[in-house]
């Protein structure tokens, strides 16, 4: 995770779901789509993080990372999804790839 992301507050985060619920008033689900990008790490740094006991998902904030594998998903609101598209750093690409 970004250390800008970290720092969203509350009131923040409210007042981006108000304004989005305020631009899509009268838009069809089937025309709302939301796109996400994922990246897959190859070397994800140090194995043990502090955290606190009993923390179920835990995350590492940091400003730098290496080389990725991108993994993009879209959606509608209506339910509808597009194919996943996954993105290789590399000349070529190898047959078994696809």
């Amino acid at each position: 995770m970004k250390r800008a992301r970290a720092t969203v507050t509350p009131d923040e985060m409210e007042q981006y779901f108000d304004n989005l619920a305020e631009t899509t008033d009268g838009v069809p689900p089937q025309n709302i789509f939301n796109y996400d990008e994922s990246n897959l790490s190859d070397d994800p740094g140090r194995k043990k993080v502090t955290a606190k006991r009993g923390s179920k998902y835990v995350d590492r904030i940091m400003n730098t990372s290496k080389s990725a594998h991108s993994v993009m998903m879209c959606g509608s609101a209506h339910g509808n999804l597009l194919p996943v598209y996954t993105v290789y750093k590399s000349a070529e690409l190898w047959e078994t790839f696809l």
